[in-house]
């Protein structure tokens, strides 16, 4: 019986954790193409993992916390529960939207995030192939792997 999996790519952030910064979620984060791996950073990994069970899909929503963590204003719908699990998860570091942040207090909200979003059943966050109409620049969307160390099938440098 073979494992249904994914592949995709990652890039080393400058120095930084493989796991990003954390906005959509703490866990790996893994480009749908190279090219968008290439527009984080230069080493590129290729990544088989899982499939994932349950996904949270982030489709033509703004990316609040990293919108956030850049002084951006932020527009969004209520309604959906990517919205809703970030308000949660600002409520819960006591904070609000309109405060601006600065890195320690987006540390705890992204923490405050996963929780969050794990608690709702959901292994992975995918960032939709529409965030190129928020973002120019993004070839394409990535997903984010709650459970790394137990999704990632292989993880070779190109």
């Amino acid at each position: 019986m073979s494992i249904p999996y994914m592949a995709g790519y990652r890039a080393l952030l400058n120095g930084l954790s493989p796991y990003g910064i954390g906005t959509e979620g703490n866990g790996l984060y893994v480009a749908h193409t190279k090219k968008c791996a290439e527009f984080f950073g230069s080493e590129i990994y290729r990544i088989e993992y899982m499939k994932p069970e349950r996904i949270l899909e982030v489709d033509n929503e703004p990316l609040i916390l990293a919108a956030a963590s850049n002084g951006d204003r932020i527009f969004f719908d209520a309604e959906t529960e990517w919205s809703e699990v970030n308000i949660i998860a600002y409520k819960k570091a006591g904070r609000i939207l309109s405060d601006p942040l600065d890195r320690g207090k987006v540390k705890d909200i992204c923490k405050f995030l996963t929780e969050e979003i794990k608690k709702r059943g959901y292994d992975c966050v995918r960032v939709c192939d529409s965030i190129i109409n928020l973002l120019p620049g993004l070839p394409s969307g990535w997903d984010v792997l709650l459970y790394p160390e137990e999704m990632v099938l292989t993880n070779t440098m190109i």
